[in-house]
């Protein structure tokens, strides 16, 4: 490795980590007066794109929707556990058990997390969860770990490795209101690493390959990226679950065909030569 290597690394190591330090809590509380006992909220936990993204345009979207809003800085550098035990801290901080209904929205590294807490927590007030699922994205930890080993160990610790050998949790969905988001598109990253993704074997969009059972569900023309700002596509639907407990009767309930290794695909529709 060259200095100018060692220096990248070095600067890019320290970024990397005031990110993980100061990242901050985000509560919006939206009337202070009501009584929590009578009042919904929403949890909505980030994954590992908000370390590139922010949530601020999460924030955005869901602030001053009816809901007190909650978005927890959870991640950590060593363990799943370590995450869960975070979010559960957060939970009882700001006494969300409290509330009359709590809607939860999760990002990838959020669902392992929140399935995991709610093993661990199964009295709870969570009436409804949207799961932000991605065949194809879910192998971005073992993609990153395998293929450059070393600057993930650096950058976010054991987390990252920890979380490609953990299979996903699947809960049952008694007594809660489940709906799935599944992004139907690959980001430049996937697709960068396209040989160690397709390593782990072909990649399935079928709803069952994500061993979550559900009462509703829906295929979008989306990245995960896109995922952190395309509210426009996702937020409507997303609260629209929230009240309902299914998606609304305009939700794609099948996968798009196209190649999702073109970098051309912008729509999702079949490219014409």
């Amino acid at each position: 490795m060259t200095t100018k290597h060692i220096v990248i690394l070095s600067t890019m190591c320290f970024i990397v980590s005031f990110a993980f330090a100061h990242r901050k809590d985000i509560v919006v509380i939206e009337n202070r007066s009501e009584p929590v006992a009578q009042k919904e909220a929403i949890l909505i936990l980030p994954g590992f794109g908000s370390k590139i993204h922010g949530v601020k345009d999460i924030k955005a979207y869901f602030s001053h929707q009816g809901y007190d809003l909650f978005i927890p800085h959870y991640i950590g550098r060593d363990s799943l556990q370590q995450c869960v035990i975070n979010v559960n801290q957060f939970i009882e901080k700001h006494q969300l058990m409290h509330y009359k209904k709590l809607h939860v929205f999760s990002y990838i590294a959020g669902s392992w997390v929140l399935n995991s807490w709610l093993s661990q927590h199964p009295v709870n007030n969570i009436a409804s969860i949207v799961y932000d699922r991605s065949p194809m994205q879910e192998r971005a930890p073992y993609v990153l770990v395998k293929d450059n080993p070393l600057v993930i160990r650096l950058l976010a610790g054991t987390i990252m490795k920890k979380f490609s050998e953990t299979p996903y949790p699947a809960i049952n969905n008694d007594g809660k209101n489940i709906g799935i988001i599944i992004e139907n598109k690959a980001t430049k990253l996937i697709r960068k690493h396209q040989k160690t993704a397709l390593s782990l074997g072909p990649v399935s969009f079928n709803k069952d390959s994500l061993h979550q059972a559900c009462d509703d569900y829906l295929y979008e023309c989306i990245d995960h990226d896109e995922m952190y700002y395309r509210f426009d596509t996702i937020g409507v639907e997303i609260l629209y679950f929230f009240k309902n407990g299914v998606f609304s009767t305009h939700v794609r309930h099948q996968p798009y065909t196209y190649d999702f290794w073109d970098k051309r695909i912008g729509d999702c529709r079949p490219l014409k030569e």
